[in-house]
């Protein structure tokens, strides 16, 4: 079965480091507050860590996510109530289960 096709309504492969790279390159582009875009990068180099600083994670989003944050938001809020471990290479089993 080739990447990327369905089953069970699920992708069979999920790559969510390429995900958090493309929307933060369309965010940047998009977006020319360099304070937001300092924030969203923030984010992202912590969802892209190989464990997420969780602790860290929520004091960031304390303060409320960028209406930018787009597709961010969820990989945060899937930490944040965990959804998915803050250990990277486990996230491709958690999305597949859920």
């Amino acid at each position: 079965m080739e990447s990327g096709t369905k089953v069970g309504g699920h992708p069979q492969t999920v790559d969510c480091d390429k995900q958090i790279r493309e929307v933060l390159n369309a965010l940047v582009i998009r977006n020319k507050n360099k304070r937001v875009t300092d924030r969203l990068a923030t984010i992202a180099e912590m969802l892209l860590a190989p464990v997420v600083d969780v602790q860290m994670l929520r004091h960031i989003c304390s303060n409320g996510l960028p209406e930018e944050a787009g597709r961010l938001r969820v990989f945060c809020w899937m930490v944040l109530l965990g959804i998915l471990p803050p250990e990277k290479d486990k996230w491709q089993a958690s999305l597949l289960l859920n």
